[in-house]
């Protein structure tokens, strides 16, 4: 890669947040792996990797994962508790929330519904899922498309089932290429996540990425439900660099 896309590294607690941070993440995302591949933490441990983060240092980013469209609704529409869950989040002050549009056939009316939310200042990201067939999501191309409409800073390309496959399984070279070149001439930043290893870094930098996310790759044994590791973190950190440190 010609020029090192920013570093993401999905933590669960603050602990991990630490190992991150420490390892030379750019971007701090939280998220709680045994709710899905974008499942949403409590809001106590929220609360408090944002504290120990802010204890780091005062101007890191943080993410935050929302967990899935359909986790934000009952047969009566929108929870009841949903505003008042925007507002914890947007007091936790992220720059980046990221919620899965999966479950819900009027995706993009429901997902409106969400963004309405008083989330605050913030970057919306919108997350396609290259497994959409069997994510019950729609298709990358049109969240893309929405995502441009709408506004989003970050378009990114997921895998919704953590079962050993890739993005690289998944989407094809064409589409990844297709993608990415409209995501860039729209001036969205492109992030890429679903089982990147350092390995397939090579093949992934010729879709140049704005932002590369990973868990499973630095956490213990490659297992994504397992602890971050700081020195996982700092030797896939120096492998998207070039092998510079």
């Amino acid at each position: 890669m010609s020029t090192a896309p920013q570093f993401l590294v999905s933590v669960r607690n603050a602990n991990e947040c630490e190992s991150a941070y420490f390892g030379g993440a750019d971007i701090i995302d939280v998220k709680e792996p045994n709710n899905g591949s974008l499942g949403m933490a409590d809001l106590d441990v929220l609360r408090e990797i944002r504290g120990r983060l802010k204890s780091l240092d005062p101007e890191a980013r943080l993410s935050i994962a929302l967990g899935e469209l359909s986790d934000w609704f009952d047969s009566d529409g929108l929870l009841p508790s949903a505003k008042t869950r925007a507002e914890q989040i947007s007091a936790l002050g992220p720059q980046y929330v990221k919620l899965g549009l999966t479950g819900r056939a009027e995706w993009r009316k429901d997902w409106a519904a969400v963004r309405a939310l008083p989330f605050g200042p913030t970057t919306w990201v919108a997350v396609a899922y290259a497994d959409s067939e069997r994510a019950s999501s729609p298709r990358p191309e049109e969240v893309l498309a929405e995502g441009l409409q709408i506004g989003c800073g970050v378009l990114l390309i997921d895998t919704l089932r953590k079962d050993g496959t890739s993005l690289l399984d998944w989407l094809d070279h064409d589409r990844l290429q297709s993608l990415s070149i409209r995501t860039h001439d729209a001036g969205m930043k492109l992030a890429l996540a679903g089982k990147i290893t350092a390995q397939s870094l090579p093949v992934i930098g010729r879709f140049t990425p704005d932002i590369v996310a990973v868990r499973g790759a630095v956490c213990d044994q490659g297992v994504r439900e397992r602890g971050v590791d700081q020195c996982l973190v700092a030797d896939f950190r120096r492998q998207l660099h070039g092998g510079s440190s």
